[in-house]
């Protein structure tokens, strides 16, 4: 990191936004965004779509440590990824035009993370979940946010990945789906520790009492209520017929899948179980000697690694 980012995030100054940060992520396809909805309906947040700004700011500066804000704002439609293509110019303050993006980070993903917003709040949400995959630099820019890591039983996960038109059918990334909620809150425990990660089960999302405990986590977080409930409209991949009506589908009407009756797929599916409980107690509590399904999806994660340069 001291290669990208010599000095220390700005934590003061006149443009800056500096407000708490609250990041959901996970493995794609495990419900991020409908629970940053469900989040955002009830409590004071300004919920963004899936900007991606930590990746965005790692590539550009990974090109040129010299590029300006200025810069950014001429060539975005370079650097934009799809979760944060937008039908408007991205522009800077005047204060910030001609300062080195190096020098003032955080500022930039706050700026990009603000520039669109599904709500209004005192409390930023981004919801990419691919912010886990940049852990160094997320942790380096916001060494104060929440983190919410949600995950899901990787049968389902696998049927829903399956659906999108960038679904992988290399079996090693197949694989990968089931390494990867382990392996990821494990990374994120050792990055934020348990007071500021919660572990989110998608399948747990439908239950009051299950809710209602990740609402009281927030609270002693001193994330403020809002007077009453609102409705969270997405406006995600607005330029992609496929991806917004897969959205409406996964975001409207939350429904859980159950697999088709059989004998291998009831054994998959209690090792998928038995791999989300070993991430939810390592992420709440004590960390435990790992049992040998943490160690085999430990191997797994290396060798998919290592092949598929994930």
């Amino acid at each position: 990191m001291e290669n990208i980012l010599p000095g220390k995030p700005s934590q003061s100054s006149e443009i800056a936004i500096e407000r708490r940060m609250i990041f959901v992520v996970g493995p794609a396809r495990s419900g991020t965004t409908v629970w940053s909805h469900q989040i955002a309906s009830v409590f004071d947040i300004q919920c963004s779509p899936e900007t991606n700004a930590i990746a965005i700011l790692k590539r550009c500066l990974s090109r040129d440590l010299n590029v300006t804000f200025r810069d950014f704002e001429r060539d975005q439609h370079r650097d934009l990824l799809h979760g944060a293509k937008r039908n408007y110019s991205i522009l800077f303050p005047p204060e910030l035009r001609d300062v080195r993006m190096v020098d003032r980070p955080r500022e930039f993903c706050e700026r990009l993370v603000s520039t669109d917003r599904y709500t209004e709040g005192t409390v930023v949400l981004e919801q990419t979940p691919r912010n886990g995959e940049h852990l160094q630099l997320l942790r380096y820019l916001f060494p104060d946010a929440l983190i919410l890591f949600v995950a899901r039983n990787p049968v389902d996960t696998m049927r829903s990945m399956q659906s999108t038109p960038w679904a992988s059918k290399h079996p090693l990334a197949q694989l990968a789906i089931w390494a990867r909620p382990y392996v990821e809150a494990m990374r994120m425990r050792r990055a934020y520790g348990c007071g500021k990660l919660r572990f989110l089960c998608y399948s747990k999302i439908n239950s009051e009492c299950y809710r209602a405990d990740v609402f009281a986590w927030l609270d002693r977080h001193g994330v403020p209520r809002r007077p009453e409930l609102i409705e969270v409209v997405p406006r995600n991949f607005a330029d992609t017929d496929w991806a917004t009506d897969h959205l409406h589908k996964s975001a409207s009407a939350i429904r859980i899948e159950t697999p088709h009756a059989s004998r291998g797929g009831d054994r998959l599916r209690r090792f998928g179980d038995r791999l989300l409980l070993a991430g939810m107690r390592l992420v709440s509590g004590p960390q435990s000697r790992p049992g040998w399904p943490e160690r085999a999806v430990q191997c797994l994660a290396w060798v998919s690694k290592r092949v598929l340069g994930r």
